[in-house]
């Protein structure tokens, strides 16, 4: 039986010394790219806590906005209480989706929310 020769392969022991290092090297580097990818998080960084699931409802239409929310909204990233769906819905367009919240997210934006729910009614 003939074999082929392996042209690509080194024919020095330094040279296959070389080529076992790089593949290591290799594999290390995948190993630190998937533990470095972004991935969803399971933990809130604000509050510290684990996050839980929950099916909340996909709200289409122009959403309103409170004055102050968008910067105040970091304090709650996880406050989710709806999805925004967009403009247009179709019959099929799904009602609910399933998301990731924080309960002490949830407090803070229905306080912040409460407050500001004051303020209108005193300028008012």
């Amino acid at each position: 039986m003939n074999s082929k020769k392996l042209s690509f392969l080194p024919k020095t022991k330094v040279g296959i010394g070389f080529v076992c290092a790089l593949v290591a090297l290799t594999g290390l580097m995948l190993v630190f790219i998937a533990v470095r990818w972004p991935r969803p998080s399971s933990y809130c960084k604000v509050h510290g806590v684990g996050l839980k699931s929950d099916w909340v409802p996909v709200i289409y239409g122009e959403p309103g906005y409170v004055p102050g929310y968008h910067q105040a909204s970091k304090d709650f990233p996880n406050g989710d209480t709806k999805v925004e769906g967009g403009c247009v819905s179709t019959p099929d367009s799904p009602k609910t989706q399933l998301i990731s919240f924080c309960k002490a997210c949830r407090k803070a934006k229905a306080k912040w929310l409460k407050a500001r729910a004051a303020v209108y009614l005193r300028e008012i």
